[in-house]
């Protein structure tokens, strides 16, 4: 046997080898470049957007928000947590209103 130097350590490939880039999603959690993840969570102000979508001469009732979301998003809210949102919205929206009145 030949002696060929010193046997080189073997290494993590890098992102270059490998065709993955990891990219921060939030908090410490990482996916790969590409990994779109489906669609993302609706946040707060895109549920306030539909429930704002939503007033037809009156603010919508929980079942109406529900399906309003449903139709928007594909993703279906619980009965309790709509009634929570419905809530919430409606004494934003009256505090928006208020705001913009008096201003």
């Amino acid at each position: 046997e030949q002696y060929q130097g010193p046997v080189p350590e073997p290494r993590e490939p890098s992102p270059e080898d490998t065709g993955s880039f990891p990219i921060p999603v939030t908090g410490n959690r990482m996916r790969e470049l590409g990994e779109g993840g489906g669609t993302p969570e609706p946040t707060e102000e895109s549920y306030y957007q539909v429930f704002k979508q939503s007033i037809n001469g009156s603010y919508p009732t929980p079942r109406e928000f529900i399906d309003n979301v449903e139709a928007e998003f594909g993703k279906s809210l619980a009965s309790d947590e709509a009634k929570r949102m419905v809530s919430r919205f409606t004494n934003r929206h009256t505090a928006e209103l208020e705001e913009d009145h008096i201003a």
